[in-house]
Order: structure tokens, then C-alpha cells, then sequence
């Protein structure tokens, strides 16, 4: 079987014409893609589908999280003092 000159139903990638599987995630008939598929199949309701909603469900408990977040000022201080220590040795050397 050979790809028209369209995109992977997979990635999205732009399928080459008379290629026989994706150039980039390498999907073909064996592997799973036919001609009937599509970018449906994933059960996603374009109309219903808030992309902001999405990203405030997904990101929002993400804050605060990181030992980076709670004292970035502190962490930033060690890894100058730290980086600066290894110059100097390295210079010594």
C-alpha cells in the first residue's frame, strides 16, 4: 500500500507521495494505520473540546509542587557558589 500525498493520521506529519509509511513516527497498514483511518478515532468531540478548561485541569495543581518553586532564590544562590567553587579549583589545578 502506498500513502497519497496527505498527512499521518498518527503524528500529523506530511506523508511524501507513493511513500508506504510515515516518514516521521513510522506508522503504515501493518502497524496499525489503514485508509479508514482517521483523527476521529481518538474519541475527542472537537465542539465540546475547551482548550483552556484542558490546560487550567492539567497545569493548575502543578504549581508549588517543585522544591525549585518553594525557595527558587535560595537553590539559585547554592548552584553560583557551587559553580563558582569548581572554577576556582579547576584554576588551581
Amino acid at each position: 500500500m502506498t500513502f497519497s500525498d496527505e498527512t499521518c493520521p498518527n503524528c500529523g506529519a506530511d506523508i511524501p507521495q507513493n511513500a508506504i509509511a510515515c516518514p516521521e513516527c513510522g506508522a503504515c497498514e501493518e502497524t496499525g494505520w489503514n485508509e479508514t483511518a482517521n483523527n476521529q478515532s481518538l474519541g475527542i468531540d472537537e465542539e465540546s473540546f475547551d482548550y483552556d478548561e484542558f490546560v487550567k485541569n492539567e497545569f493548575s495543581g502543578s504549581q508549588g509542587n517543585s522544591i525549585f518553586d518553594q525557595k527558587p532564590l535560595i537553590y539559585s544562590i547554592i548552584i553560583v557558589v557551587i559553580t563558582i567553587s569548581l572554577v576556582f579549583i579547576l584554576l588551581l589545578f
